[in-house]
């Protein structure tokens, strides 16, 4: 009998068995960008290590994780390792179990999406500042 997990996934022609997978949404462009650009060692490394990352962050044990994506918890320590891959599904149940989109499980540490979204927060805190100064400059003109 075959003991090799079923729940095995190629990233790099994106099928999973005889059936085509599918990322959807913004994700699209951006996996797109590091399939053409990773070779599969460093794919399973960058998920592997975001399994590991997004699991760390709520406190969960890999069999917490494996109860609620319905797998094993040797499975989900393979793939932690990365010495295996996993379907579509999984990773749909991957992201949903860590509340996340199925790209952020491929994204690198310190993508440049990040920096964007760090850049936005700075920009964001920098215009509320400016706006609180502002109100009390004009508080202190007409309401005082």
């Amino acid at each position: 009998m075959n003991n090799a997990p079923a729940d095995r996934a190629s990233p790099i022609n994106n099928t999973v068995g005889n059936h085509r997978v599918s990322f959807i949404g913004n994700g699209v462009k951006y996996l797109n960008k590091i399939f053409s650009g990773m070779e599969e060692a460093e794919l399973r490394r960058v998920l592997s290590s975001n399994i590991k990352h997004y699991r760390g962050l709520r406190g969960w044990s890999q069999e917490t994780v494996a109860e609620k994506i319905e797998t094993s918890t040797n499975f989900l320590a393979i793939v932690e390792n990365g010495k295996s891959w996993v379907s579509s599904l999984t990773l749909v149940k991957l992201a949903n179990c860590f509340e996340i989109e199925v790209y952020e499980l491929f994204r690198p540490k310190n993508a440049p999406d990040d920096k964007a979204r760090e850049a936005v927060k700075s920009l964001m805190n920098d215009i509320s500042v400016t706006f609180e100064r502002s109100m009390d400059k004009i508080s202190k003109k007409y309401l005082a």
